[in-house]
């Protein structure tokens, strides 16, 4: 993972191009980048932003974690142990999805290491998934501390 720097030449939304963007909706930001970075979604997930303006970014992570009462696996609801150390949990923070390794736990708090790292603001949202029989489901949820 590296910064990538370039400088942003116009935007696009619903078929129009724009000299601004407001909030809401999706918008495509046309940028000097060697167009081969884009392919097959090769900056999906990634935060665009001002330099010096942007969250920080997070290699490692501390979250509060709660667990969902019920997790449904197929037509069956189960309830799923808590995460443990060395479990790999799947991180939703915001619009970047990462994996995450448990280090440690104390109490309802978790520290993990990321195998990529994220951009992201303490107190953000986390949604948490665990491998139940093969397959991702949403075991809990969490904040970024």
């Amino acid at each position: 993972y590296e910064t990538v720097k370039t400088k942003v030449v116009g935007f696009h939304k619903a078929g129009k191009n724009l000299d601004s963007l407001e909030p809401g909706g999706l918008a495509g930001i046309m940028t000097m980048l060697d167009p081969a970075l884009a392919k097959s979604d090769g900056l999906s997930g990634n935060v665009a932003g001002r330099v010096g303006k942007l969250p920080p970014i997070f290699s490692e992570i501390s979250m509060e974690y709660n667990a969902l009462k019920r997790v449904v696996v197929s037509k069956e609801e189960e309830s799923y142990p808590s995460p443990k150390m060395g479990d790999a949990l799947l991180l939703n923070i915001g619009m970047s999805r990462t994996i995450g390794v448990v280090k440690s736990i104390k109490g309802e708090k978790i520290y993990m290491s990321l195998k990529l790292p994220i951009c992201a603001e303490k107190g953000d949202r986390i949604a948490i998934s665990q491998q139940v029989l093969g397959r991702w489901r949403l075991t809990g949820h969490g904040k970024l501390l």
